[in-house]
């Protein structure tokens, strides 16, 4: 629970919401109940445990923003596309990244040069790829 309370404190209630059209505000007040609070918990842990991060997370929107103070918008230049993604599935994303970076600075795992990795997968990828991802236990104490 520690995990999705962490990861629900530092979103902003303000941003947009991704296709499935929930809000930061909306996720934060279901919280309060511990009964979805568990659901949430449950369904974070199902996608470690089989390895499946489901179709509806990986849906975005684009929206393309004008960029202020520009003379002419007949070039792409001109422009700032966003994407949004679906809001339940960045929050399992940003909760799993917080057990990763908790265990790697436990066992001091830390690659020597991270940022020369190319093509480097998300955080659902890594968590799901990895040879062993019961060690990434959500809600529970760490070993």
């Amino acid at each position: 629970m520690l995990e999705l309370t962490q990861a629900l404190c530092a979103c902003s209630s303000m941003s947009a919401p991704g296709p499935d059209h929930v809000t930061w505000g909306m996720l934060k007040t279901l919280v309060v109940n511990t009964h979805i609070t568990s659901l949430f918990l449950g369904l974070a842990e199902a996608c470690i445990q089989l390895g499946h991060w489901p179709a509806h997370f990986k849906e975005s929107l684009l929206v393309i923003i004008p960029k202020p103070g520009k003379l002419s918008y007949s070039t792409p230049k001109s422009f700032r596309p966003i994407v949004l993604l679906n809001t339940l599935g960045k929050l399992v994303e940003k909760m799993l990244s917080h057990c990763m970076q908790y265990d790697r600075v436990q066992h001091s795992t830390f690659q020597p040069n991270p940022t020369s990795l190319e093509a480097s997968p998300s955080i659902p990828q890594r968590m799901l790829g990895c040879s062993s991802p019961t060690s990434f236990k959500l809600g529970g104490p760490r070993s």
